[in-house]
């Protein structure tokens, strides 16, 4: 058994986190649970170039293609 805990402000750690677990979840022997930290008061998340440097470039290429 295989429990995974997150928390994703944004919901990219629990793409990667399903993708880091992929390989057990698909060994039949293996069971593995996904479970998510949810904050009593969330907290802003506003990312800017200037807090996160390549945060702005990323998503500005990102959305060009």
């Amino acid at each position: 058994k295989v429990l995974v805990i997150y928390y994703s402000q944004s919901g990219q750690l629990k793409e990667i986190a399903q993708q880091v677990a992929q390989p057990l979840v698909d060994d039949s022997a293996t069971k593995v649970d996904f479970m998510t930290i949810e904050m009593e008061n969330e907290f802003p998340f506003r990312p800017t170039g200037r807090l996160y440097p390549g945060f702005m470039y990323y998503h500005t290429a990102k959305s060009q293609l």
